[in-house]
């Protein structure tokens, strides 16, 4: 399993995201299923969800191919990179974005990597 980060997510929630669920319902706008598809399948990816002062970050393991239907259901862990697991209410933001702790995890994956390479 590998982050890795995808472009240009911009997506909405199609349905209110309770604190204490894992299932976020999105809208598959601007190509999002194609997208995350291109992920490899254990291969995980940040996302960011955002309305007025709310903002938290979840990750998403690609696990199987999404269909290209009106919405998408994506199984998440809450709460990540220092943020809280919130409630959200219908139509906030999804979107793909570069936080410094993210670009960490990238660059440390990258120096494993490479020194595995040698």
């Amino acid at each position: 399993m590998q982050v890795t980060h995808v472009d240009f997510i911009d997506s909405r929630l199609s349905a209110a995201f309770a604190s204490t669920s894992n299932s976020l319902v999105v809208s598959n706008e601007h190509g999002l299923s194609d997208k995350l598809n291109k992920m490899r399948e254990g291969d995980y990816a940040y996302l960011i969800i955002s309305a007025c002062h709310m903002t938290e970050v979840v990750k998403y393991t690609h696990t199987e191919k999404l269909q290209r239907t009106g919405t998408l259901t994506l199984h998440v862990e809450r709460g990540q990179h220092g943020t809280t697991a919130t409630s959200f209410p219908f139509g906030s933001c999804v979107r793909s974005e570069v936080t410094a702790s993210i670009l960490r995890e990238l660059v440390k994956q990258m120096i494993k990597e490479e020194h595995e390479r040698l």
